[in-house]
């Protein structure tokens, strides 16, 4: 069974770091929503900017006990002059963990319950095929390169707010 979920990063701290903020759409019920622990970072590099992302939440007794909250896109709402285009952003497979594959584009195209909060998507990565197992499940990181992007603007608009990074997490609960 799934059940979906969404987090959003909307500031970021002088260390680069990001801070995701769950919301979810009025139509999703979620009670373990606040246990998802995802975190990121914003990279200078000298083509432009590199993100991670962790999926930091924890399974077992005492926290999702049954669950299992996997990144399944990633959305970015934020001006070209920032973070580039589709054309110029990528998903680094040689440094993100083994087993996370992320592609350019995919489904759903715009960020689930997103227009609530005025989301526009402007660059989306999704995990191939199927979602829970290719997506990034607690423990492990993507990152994601912005070729030409400017560190200090990226930065800028996700503190102010005129850029944002939105997360989809399916949540796996085991069949029984």
């Amino acid at each position: 069974m799934l059940s979906t979920s969404i987090a959003l990063a909307t500031a970021a701290n002088a260390q680069t770091s990001l801070v995701f903020e769950p919301f979810k759409a009025a139509d999703i019920s979620n009670p373990s929503l606040n246990v998802i622990n995802i975190e990121g970072i914003v990279i200078e590099t000298p083509d432009g900017i590199r993100i991670g992302i962790m999926n930091n939440s924890m399974t077992g007794d005492g926290w999702i006990t049954s669950t299992r909250p996997t990144v399944h896109a990633v959305y970015i709402d934020g001006s070209p002059a920032a973070f580039g285009t589709q054309d110029t952003a990528s998903f680094n497979s040689s440094v993100s963990s083994p087993g996370v594959k992320f592609v350019d584009g995919g489904s759903p195209p715009d960020l689930p319950g997103g227009s609530e909060i005025g989301f526009t998507t402007d660059i989306l990565f999704t995990a191939t095929p199927p979602p829970p197992k290719n997506g990034m499940d607690p423990g492990e990181v993507a990152y994601f390169d912005f070729v030409g992007a400017d560190y200090h603007a990226v930065l800028g608009g996700l503190f102010d707010g005129s850029a944002r990074i939105g997360l989809h997490i399916l949540e796996c609960r085991p069949q029984r």
